[in-house]
């Protein structure tokens, strides 16, 4: 069953298009890796999909309902969305801003409950920060961030996440276990779409690749049927070899394509054979 369904998502800034008839679906239970190169379009998508960009053509709906009806306190309880460097200048502990995940569920005149507390002491535990939670925030590294603020968004206990790079800056150990954790988050059935730029990661944990190029969707299929060589080299602009087969395949770059790759000139929108 699909949870979230794009299409024909258009976004037109100063005359320049930014996404191009773009559309993604997602289903229960499933964990879909966005990749693409620098400026294709990711996180334009991601913002449309939680409606912090209103495109100018097509429209999404979250579980049948259109994003653009739903008010800020639906779509976060519906959607927990994890942005690309955001960035934390407050002054505040690790575990209080862990904490605001829980701000869909709570009023004014209401702190937080046992409910809470419990769902905060969890995802404190599964991103690996129980010993900074009386950190200040902007004392934190780079990697120290990123995984606050996944625990943050996990804190929101969104049936649908969407997480911009969540493991940009971290060191492999915990690039592995944050994949390991999305992959079991859709398991046990949330679904979630992760942007990536390591193409090993997408193929060992994604179920299925949505790769965009120029703003438009080229690919979207299992994993191992979008990363070829022959692909990589026209929207990439690389040679690479994949070896191995089933969950042990691994992409390595070599160099520039040879010669330069022409234009990716798949039909938007259509899944790749």
């Amino acid at each position: 069953m699909s949870v979230l369904d794009a299409n024909g998502l258009t976004v037109i800034r100063s005359g320049t298009s930014i996404l191009r008839e773009a559309g993604l679906s997602l289903a229960d239970g499933e964990i879909v890796g966005l990749i693409g190169p620098n400026g294709a379009g990711k996180t334009t998508l991601l913002r449309c999909l939680v409606n912090l960009i209103n495109p100018d053509r097509g429209g999404v709906r979250v579980n049948g309902r259109p994003v653009a009806t739903l008010s800020r306190p639906e779509i976060a309880r519906e959607v927990a969305y994890l942005a690309q460097n955001a960035g934390v200048h407050w002054p505040m502990s690790v575990e209080r801003i862990v904490g605001l995940g829980r701000l869909p569920y709570s009023s004014t005149f209401r702190g937080l409950g046992r409910r809470d507390w419990t769902v905060i002491e969890r995802v404190l535990e599964e991103t690996d920060i129980v010993h900074l939670r009386d950190r200040q925030a902007p004392t934190l590294s780079g990697g120290e961030r990123i995984r606050m603020l996944l625990a943050s968004a996990l804190a929101v206990e969104a049936p649908i996440l969407l997480a911009d790079e969540p493991i940009s800056g971290l060191d492999p150990g915990h690039q592995l276990q944050i994949m390991q954790l999305l992959r079991d988050l859709a398991r046990r059935g949330r679904s979630v779409v992760v942007v990536l730029h390591d193409l090993t990661l997408a193929l060992r944990y994604c179920d299925r690749i949505v790769l965009m190029a120029d703003g438009r969707v080229v690919a979207d299929d299992q994993a191992a049927g979008v990363l070829t060589e022959e692909r990589l080299a026209r929207v990439y602009g690389i040679e690479a070899q994949i070896h191995g087969d089933g969950g042990n395949r691994i992409v390595v770059p070599i160099g520039p394509a040879q010669p330069p790759a022409r234009p990716f000139e798949t039909p938007t929108g259509k899944r790749s054979a």
